[in-house]
């Protein structure tokens, strides 16, 4: 509870409580300084109004200035806005799994001199374990003797095996 709920439901002793000044803080103008004050605002909207003015016409003049499209360019616009939409067509597709990832175009979107549709060159071959008996994918080389090893024991037995 707060110190006021309190003293209300105690009624106990009630403190003083302080006045406000009855003079207020707003200043008293004289009719020449009310008169001076008048003048300025009247000075600020009519500047106001003039630049307002002023940059109407200027919106007016650049807009009669602009080039106006006739209804042939305009009509030359809307074709242009069609042949664009129609450039692209909506059935490209992309597949993409972890095995594939194909891109599918219709054929006459494709301009053939720009592609070249040979076969593409077979991957590397995947570099094998170096000891013998083994047939899995390298994980280790070493930086200067040209051995892969699958494993760290095949790389320690590949170490110590090579002179």
């Amino acid at each position: 509870m707060t110190k006021r709920q309190k003293a209300k439901l105690s009624d106990g002793p009630k403190e003083e409580l302080l006045m406000l000044p009855a003079e207020s803080k707003k200043k008293v103008m004289t009719k020449e300084e009310l008169a001076l004050k008048r003048s300025e605002n009247a000075r600020r909207r009519k500047f106001q109004t003039m630049k307002k003015i002023e940059q109407d016409q200027m919106d007016t003049i650049n807009r009669l200035l602009k080039k106006q499209a006739s209804k042939r360019s305009r009509k030359d616009d809307a074709d242009q806005v069609i042949e664009a939409q129609t450039a692209f067509p909506q059935d490209i597709r992309l597949v993409v799994r972890p095995d594939l990832s194909l891109l599918a175009i219709p054929m006459d979107c494709i301009v053939l001199s720009s592609i070249n549709l040979s076969t593409r060159p077979a991957p590397r071959a995947v570099p094998l374990c170096s000891f013998k008996p083994c047939t899995q994918t390298k994980k280790y080389t070493h930086p200067n003797k040209s051995f892969n090893a699958c494993s760290l024991d095949h790389y320690k037995m590949l170490l110590a095996a090579d002179p």
